[in-house]
């Protein structure tokens, strides 16, 4: 169908197969970008994913999560490596956006779109990459005025190395 999006797609191939995925809810695929000035990023539905990200009504509902609050996007970078790389896929809870310690979050932080760790030290809040490498990847504080919290990482889809 024009205009239709992977999601869609699954979900109709799996209706179509007979499968019950009245369970199922799918997870739309988003690239975020920012224009310069803009505090919240653009968000655009990737028609075309690589990945359909779907996950159980019981599972969402075990977690306190509402299928509207979330989105999927793509690693792009090796920042929070091992864990997450390039090309995983993580599922963001838009409606979780208070810093909570030692959670990934996605954030805006300076015009970029980041994944980090939220940290807390000495009352300060830091954005932490997981990558070791602290020549590319260090510490910097979370500042209100250069980063805004847009939603806290649930769920990690990827490929085992």
């Amino acid at each position: 169908m024009l205009g239709e999006t992977s999601a869609h797609q699954a979900y109709r191939q799996q209706s179509n197969a007979g499968t019950d995925v009245d369970d199922m809810v799918f997870i739309r695929q988003v690239s975020l970008t920012l224009k310069p000035d803009a505090i919240h990023p653009d968000i655009a539905e990737i028609k075309h994913a690589q990945a359909v990200i779907c996950l159980h009504r019981n599972w969402l509902k075990a977690h306190k999560l509402l299928p509207e609050h979330l989105i999927a996007v793509a690693i792009d970078d090796a920042s929070m490596a091992p864990r997450l790389v390039a090309g995983d896929i993580v599922v963001i809870n838009t409606a979780s956006t208070v810093p909570q310690d030692n959670i990934v979050f996605l954030i805006n932080y300076k015009g970029a779109i980041v994944v980090r760790r939220l940290t807390r030290d000495l009352g300060r809040w830091y954005l932490s990459a997981d990558n070791g490498n602290r020549k590319n990847y260090q510490r910097e504080q979370f500042l209100p005025e250069d980063a805004e919290v847009l939603g806290r990482v649930v769920f990690l889809a990827g490929a085992i190395n």
